[in-house]
């Protein structure tokens, strides 16, 4: 009873807590996590009418959110708020099951990192992996525990929604067969398949979705295709020392906590542990961008407050030198590498005026992008179509107007292939284009893009804001 008490009672601050980081502190809207879904809601199918390069599934959770509560900037950070609350209580509740201690700790843990290490992080595509990595790991410490493949076919159910959700959690995907492979090597076939029947049932219902809807082959060129030639080829390393700096954070815990022995937790669930945070590393790729590495946060949390349990008792006994020196200078990097994030953290809040009530902010929706939607929405009809190369489409969504043709992005990965979206804009053009002249300096390959030519010579320079061009098409054209 004593216990059940204190675990509502941190449940109800560590709630708090997050609701404190989120409305209190500076929180980014992410523009495509309002513009996507609310196409969807208006009859728009992911790859076949709108381009993307992650598998989506978190875009259509949100489509379903807003489909109760409304499309707007607050909801997206209220949904942002209930994902990463709700990740923290299905972690304490479920590890509840397991150690008191163990689940105390890591909750502890997580909302400190959450707050100090990620702040307002409002990418839902990462923040969702890490609560399905999570319920992986989880069905798999059952499946250690009580010998019952229908925990693997849960925690495969679990990794069918990470890979609709990110591809990159693949990763995540070979770790378990691995660990299965090593682990339980006499019903090996038999778990594997209870594990693939489960990871099958998300992924074919997600499949048969674009099936029906004429997508299945815009599903593969651009979850599959895409990212794997063009998106790789072209994405320049715009996060690459931010995402080795936080890879160096984890590994300050992860590499003395695979050498020390761990009390009451036994070796496939160590290895369980250190396998899935290692293969959350490939959700930074290709980019580097730090942010995504929010996936290993509810893992993380777990592989830190076991270091910091087991790791004091390594040093107060000391009897092994170099591993209590391991443990040590762990410790002392882990230490260093967090104040630093810490330190980063509090200046962002300052920089942004202190920690207070405050409004949301719109990712790079700047004075230039208030103008074209202004423009946009006094010069446009209610049904008219733009097409739109300006990387912010809240343009769009703000002016209400709907994209002429899915190539609309300010990414590189959307001009493919090539022949195939050439045809498609200029067989069709629309009426008003809204050019960014950023992007032959963004994207190399860019840099001698034909339709450029295609604009000046059919479209008439209506209106210029900071580096974004109306063109308005010729009468010779229509």
């Amino acid at each position: 009873m004593k216990k059940t008490f204190w675990i509502f009672l941190l449940l109800a601050l560590g709630t708090f807590g997050f609701f404190l980081n989120i409305f209190y502190t500076p929180f980014l809207i992410w523009s495509e996590g309002v513009y996507k879904p609310w196409l969807f809601l208006n009859g728009f199918v992911l790859f076949r009418d709108v381009i993307w390069n992650r598998a989506g599934f978190d875009l259509y959770l949100l489509a379903g959110f807003y489909k109760l509560f409304g499309v707007n900037p607050l909801n997206f950070q209220i949904f942002i708020f209930i994902s990463q609350a709700i990740i923290g209580i299905v972690m304490l509740l479920l590890l509840y099951r397991k150690s008191f201690q163990l689940a105390v700790t890591s909750y502890i843990v997580y909302i400190l990192f959450a707050f100090l290490i990620y702040g307002t992080i409002s990418q839902p595509a990462e923040i969702l992996l890490g609560l399905f990595v999570f319920l992986i790991f989880f069905f798999y410490w059952e499946f250690i525990d009580k010998k019952s493949a229908k925990f693997l076919f849960f925690a495969g159910i679990a990794t069918g929604f990470s890979l609709i959700t990110k591809q990159t959690s693949l990763f995540v995907f070979i770790a378990t067969l691995f660990l299965l492979l090593i682990y339980s090597k006499k019903n090996f076939l038999t778990n594997t398949k209870a594990y693939l029947l489960g990871t099958a049932v998300p992924v074919a219902g997600y499949v048969a979705y674009f099936m029906l809807n004429n997508a299945l082959y815009d599903l593969y060129f651009n979850t599959i295709y895409v990212v794997l030639f063009p998106y790789r080829q072209n994405a320049p390393l715009w996060g690459l020392s931010e995402g080795i700096r936080l890879i160096g954070l984890h590994l300050a815990v992860l590499i003395p906590f695979a050498l020390i022995k761990i009390n009451n937790i036994s070796k496939p669930i160590k290895t369980a542990v250190i396998l899935f945070v290692l293969s959350l590393f490939g959700t930074l790729l290709p980019t580097f961008w730090s942010y995504r590495l929010i996936s290993a946060l509810p893992m993380f949390s777990i592989m830190t407050s076991i270091f910091l349990l087991q790791g004091y008792s390594v040093i107060k006994k000391g009897k092994n030198y170099l591993i209590t020196t391991i443990v040590v200078l762990g410790f002392i990097a882990f230490l260093i590498q967090f104040r630093s994030y810490y330190l980063q953290s509090i200046k962002y809040i300052s920089d942004h005026g202190g920690f207070f009530e405050q409004k949301y902010r719109l990712d790079a929706y700047r004075e230039d992008d208030k103008k074209v939607t202004a423009w946009l929405k006094n010069n446009t009809g209610k049904n008219e179509r733009v097409f739109n190369t300006v990387g912010n489409n809240l343009i769009l969504f703000f002016s209400n107007r709907f994209p002429q043709n899915k190539y609309d992005t300010s990414m590189s990965f959307g001009f493919y292939p090539l022949e195939q979206y050439w045809g498609t804009i200029t067989e069709n053009p629309a009426r008003v284009v809204v050019y960014d002249t950023n992007l032959p300096k963004d994207w190399k390959i860019l840099k001698n893009w034909k339709y450029t030519n295609f604009l000046k010579e059919h479209y008439t320079l209506r209106e210029t804001f900071g580096p974004y061009e109306i063109y308005i098409l010729s009468e010779k054209k229509k």
